[in-house]
């Protein structure tokens, strides 16, 4: 994350710390462990808050009849084909990416590994 990034979120008061440090993956230039768990506890605040706000606009009300498992993009029953793909926030998408980078299997996991 640059500070650019950190500033794009109003986050201006954090210290990122760049330089380099060691990971899971060995020494790599990156922001210090410190900020980094910042960081990840601002996305899961904000994440809570953007999930929030869809609620409140009927994004996320009950289906009756149907099941509660994800329809795959491009089904069927899903019209918008990728189109979907462009209905979700973009801090959504860089929390899932991170959870695919870092193959955790679950929210808990995730949790488990950013806090």
């Amino acid at each position: 994350m640059s500070d650019s990034v950190a500033a794009a979120y109003g986050w201006g008061d954090l210290a990122l710390g760049h330089g380099f440090h060691e990971t899971a993956h060995g020494v790599r230039f990156t922001i210090d462990e410190a900020a980094r768990r910042e960081v990840l506890s601002r996305l899961l605040e904000l994440n809570h808050q953007r999930y929030a706000e869809e609620v409140a606009a009927g994004l996320h009300e009950k289906r009756t009849g149907k099941s509660r498992g994800a329809r795959a993009v491009g089904s069927e029953s899903d019209n918008t084909g990728q189109m979907g793909l462009f209905l979700l926030s973009p801090l959504t998408i860089v929390l899932v990416s991170m959870q695919q980078i870092l193959n955790i299997n679950s929210p808990e996991s995730f949790l488990e590994y950013a806090l």
